[in-house]
């Protein structure tokens, strides 16, 4: 088995409807540096090619806690845009964890790799309008 150069960082967002999301972003090519194609099931339940789980929360500490990937936006290739969700038996909602790092481990049932996706410190989340917006040639 090859080994797959995996990298990548997340961020938790104000979100688009209810609340705080978490999305990681993944960029992952081959030992040779070219871009790998992942393909990603089209329903839920399907064999995901990337395994996602918090490895460090200022909640829970070093406890594993397996994540769910429910929305994948196109990048360039390569790159993958992962919006995940934390198991609804965990009784707290993924931002409230804080996590710092985030496991991931990528494997295309050809390749395998894995990296750490660190943030930089407790999530966070702010408005993205900030006190007050200008038009764009007007001068303050």
């Amino acid at each position: 088995m090859a080994e797959l150069d995996v990298s990548g960082s997340f961020l938790i967002t104000i979100g688009r409807g209810n609340g705080p999301e978490t999305w990681v972003a993944l960029s992952v090519s081959s030992e040779d540096g070219k871009p790998a194609s992942l393909k990603f099931p089209k329903r839920s339940g399907g064999l995901q090619p990337v395994e996602i789980f918090v490895a460090l929360s200022a909640m829970f500490g070093a406890f594993p806690i397996p994540l769910r990937i429910v929305e994948v936006q196109a990048q360039p290739a390569g790159f993958y845009a992962l919006r995940l969700e934390a198991p609804a038996d965990l009784g707290a909602r993924l931002d409230a964890t804080r996590p710092s790092t985030l496991g991931i481990i990528v494997d295309d049932g050809i390749d395998r790799g894995q990296a750490l996706a660190c943030s930089c410190g407790g999530a966070e989340v702010t408005s993205s309008l900030a006190g007050r917006t200008q038009a764009p040639g007007q001068k303050s």
